[in-house]
């Protein structure tokens, strides 16, 4: 492809425009200097891969080290870190679907939002309550008309919604999902959802009128199972009595167990802030665990369905960002790979991420897949293919692109996040605030003279907004970019936007302290670093942007968030292959890891490939 020079003879072009998955990229330089650098960005990232050159003659070619992932890329000739001098684009193409075995199309968070509870879309109230929404709320339906096209499309052999269907659990909004999941029923597409936290006894959903709102009509718990009977329970074979859980084999041998987490008013749980969390009781436990041993014993795989993640993503995620877990989600995980789980999947955090914990030996593990949302950036949906003996199932995870009148949905989700960014901000003041009142109080009791200075600070919440928005808005964006698009560690993200979070810090010191002279600005900065570090936020970038989950704990995990295979049957179930080259058996495991013998493989039937030829092999 033809690149856009933007400095005089310096061009850089690609040899093809679109290239094959796992097909090395050659890029054609000219006109560069020593110390000029290729760096590649994917789709709309801020942040440039790891995989990038530093180019030492004028004029070269350089192939890409690694395979790069699927998607629109940019290729850039910088000089001294900053300028750009010239870039080229090239695409490459999506993973191929597998062909044969079972595809499943997993779609979670769609918050869908009835046009009919729109009266005038130019309505002041519509208006200013779309504007605080940082996802695509206006556009909810449409983009969900677009997934159902989508599906239609692909055809899979089953579509799994792991709740939050509607915008705020109103009556409207799901009769408008449930019209279009019929569709696919209606093509012999088999559809199972599950509630999440926006779909019952919501009671903040909103009709918009001309210049107000007044509340819409929501759904009770049993109202939201009659909506969507056909789409779960209809085929269930069996129903917890505690809950809306329910038991069904839509594909024969996976046994799907549909957990109702949710905490609503009826069950006791009091406030908006109860319903962000999610909670499996005591009962429900036991009903699951039941029906997880009963797919065991019958050589089924278990497979977990449910709305709130149970695994760590990032560290101290407890504590940061409570809302998005299940209660005493990490411990009932560990339990369920005890019974014989190894995959369960999740939504809420609109955040594509997969983690893993590991049993005792490390001998098996339990994979946990939470998806994105289809009108939060990057507005992403999967594609799972199993193959036909259930062994083993590869995610896929493909991208929105446009609707009847978004020309681009990625880009007008990220400009959505951009606009909203104070408010989100101002949630995190909130939140902190108390925190913040009761460490300055702490520090004045200590010295005198350091209770003058801490006066400085602006203990409320717009203020304090301010003050973060001046000082952390950049990398705050770059932050919730990169790690919404997932695979972090892909990206030179870490280190540098570690160093520009400090940096903020020495920013926000700067406004706050700017009475005071430079030795007490510096005291304080090194104050503030000190409790960024003692609370863990060190701790928490490094762990999002490095994409380690567990990071520093046995746990802990790297994997791809995107594209990934797992193993869905333990070893005594799965066949695994052993490699074998040059006449010599080089034998791996079914996780790549080398084994010296045949003795160090745990019993199982292995494929054995040697001069041409293949044989099973049991070992026991």
């Amino acid at each position: 492809m033809a690149g856009v020079a933007m400095a005089q003879d310096i061009s850089i072009t690609s040899a093809h425009d679109v290239y094959v998955p796992g097909e090395t990229v050659e890029l054609q330089y000219q006109g560069t200097a020593a110390g000029d650098k290729i760096l590649l960005y994917q789709n709309l990232a801020v942040m440039p891969l790891k995989e990038s050159a530093s180019l030492t003659t004028m004029n070269g070619v350089y192939h890409t080290a690694s395979a790069l992932e699927p998607g629109h890329y940019s290729a850039c000739v910088i000089r001294n870190e900053s300028d750009t001098l010239a870039m080229t684009q090239f695409e490459v193409a999506p993973n191929q679907i597998p062909v044969g075995g079972k595809k499943i199309f997993l779609l979670s968070d769609t918050h869908v939002m009835s046009p009919e509870l729109v009266d005038n879309p130019e309505g002041s109230s519509y208006v200013r309550a779309m504007a605080d929404n940082r996802k695509l709320q206006a556009y909810s339906a449409e983009i969900f008309d677009a997934v159902i096209d989508s599906i239609l499309d692909l055809r899979p052999d089953l579509v799994i919604i792991p709740g939050d269907m509607t915008k705020d659990g109103e009556l409207l909004s799901h009769q408008y999902v449930a019209e279009r999941l019929h569709l696919l029923l209606d093509q012999g597409i088999k559809t199972v959802v599950i509630p999440g936290n926006h779909d019952m006894e919501c009671g903040v959903g909103r009709h918009y009128t001309e210049d107000s709102s007044v509340a819409a009509e929501n759904v009770s718990i049993a109202k939201f199972q009659e909506i969507y009977y056909d789409f779960g329970w209809r085929n269930a074979s069996d129903c917890d009595p505690n809950s809306l859980s329910y038991a069904c084999e839509p594909i024969q041998g996976m046994k799907l167990v549909c957990i109702d987490d949710c905490k609503t008013y009826s069950r006791g749980w009091k406030g908006e802030v109860d319903g962000e969390y999610g909670c499996i009781p005591d009962a429900t436990l036991q009903w699951v665990l039941g029906h997880v041993d009963q797919a065991v014993s019958e050589k089924k795989v278990p497979v977990v369905v449910i709305h709130h993640q149970m695994l760590t993503h990032f560290n101290k995620q407890d504590e940061f960002m409570a809302s998005a877990s299940l209660d005493q989600g990490d411990s009932i995980a560990r339990v369920f790979l005890e019974h014989g789980v190894r995959l369960v999947l999740t939504g809420h955090m609109h955040i594509p991420d997969i983690s893993k914990i590991w049993n005792e030996n490390r001998t098996d593990s339990l994979i946990e897949i939470t998806s994105g949302s289809p009108i939060s950036y990057p507005c992403q949906y999967r594609i799972l293919s199993v193959d036909d003996d259930l062994t083993t199932m590869t995610v896929e995870t493909r991208f929105i692109t446009r609707t009847a009148s978004l020309e681009d949905v990625q880009r007008a989700s990220r400009e959505q996040i951009r606009g909203t960014l104070r408010s989100s901000i101002r949630k995190l003041v909130r939140r902190y605030l108390p925190m913040l009142t009761r460490l300055v109080n702490d520090y004045s009791n200590i010295d005198p003279a350091l209770k003058v200075v801490l006066e400085d600070i602006p203990l409320n919440t717009e203020s304090l907004t301010s003050v973060a928005m001046d000082a952390f808005r950049p990398v705050m964006e770059k932050v919730i970019f990169t790690h919404s698009e997932g695979n972090e560690n892909l990206k030179l993200a870490e280190d540098q936007l570690m160093a520009e979070f400090y940096e903020g810090c020495k920013h926000a010191c700067d406004l706050v302290f700017d009475n005071q002279d430079e030795d007490t600005r510096a005291f304080m900065l090194t104050l503030m670093e000190t409790q960024m570090e003692s609370r863990g936020i060190d701790n928490i970038l490094r762990s999002m942007l490095s994409d380690r989950a567990y990071m520093g704990l046995p746990d802990e995990s790297q994997d791809n968030d995107l594209y990934y295979t797992i193993r869905l049957k333990p070893s005594d179930m799965a066949v695994k292959p052993i490699i074998v080259d040059g006449g010599e058996e080089m034998i791996y495991n079914v996780s790549g890891q080398k084994m010296n013998s045949r003795k160090q493989l745990p019993k199982g039937l292995y494929l054995i490939r040697k001069d041409g030829t293949t044989k099973k092999v049991l070992m026991d």
